[in-house]
């Protein structure tokens, strides 16, 4: 007798968990009219990294390609902001699970051990819009899920 109800307990549990995983699902698959649909994966975007197990990859190539379209795009935007940028410029930015790039800032206007040139504000604008310009790269990931990365370049002329 005693088997047969820890049989039926057992049973009881495994029905209820299954139960309560559906409607879970149906949550997570049915929003709430009105509301925006979240992703099934959670995505901590509040943690920005410095360096993951796979680093954000430009569209248009690698790091030097990416660093070269920044600098075009941004001579294009300093030039419409009527601003001259020193050289070099070292840009700070974070790439986000999605693949864009936000907090865009100068490292040059930063308190740092090294002697670089202050940016005006028309040049930080021009950094800002000229990171709007370039395509989406390709997401960092850590531990098989996209994270923020936080990444630095620097902007200046190619030595030959």
């Amino acid at each position: 007798m005693s088997l047969f109800v820890r049989s039926f307990g057992q049973l009881l549990l495994v029905a209820l968990l299954i139960s309560t995983a559906e409607q879970a699902t149906a949550q997570v698959q049915a929003p709430k009219a009105g509301a925006q649909a979240k992703p099934l994966v959670a995505v901590d975007s509040s943690k920005v990294y410095m360096y993951v197990e796979r680093m954000p990859v430009y569209s248009g190539g690698d790091t030097k390609v990416l660093t070269s379209d920044f600098l075009r795009e941004f001579r294009s935007a300093s030039a419409a902001a009527g601003c001259s940028p020193p050289a070099p410029v070292l840009v700070s930015f974070t790439v986000g699970p999605s693949g864009t790039i936000y907090d865009v800032k100068s490292v040059n206007n930063q308190p740092t051990p090294g002697n670089l040139p202050k940016l005006s504000a028309a040049c930080e604008t021009a950094l800002a819009a000229a990171a709007s310009k370039l395509p989406r790269l390709t997401p960092g990931m850590q531990n098989r899920r996209r994270v923020a990365v936080s990444m630095t370049l620097k902007l200046a002329e190619p030595t030959r």
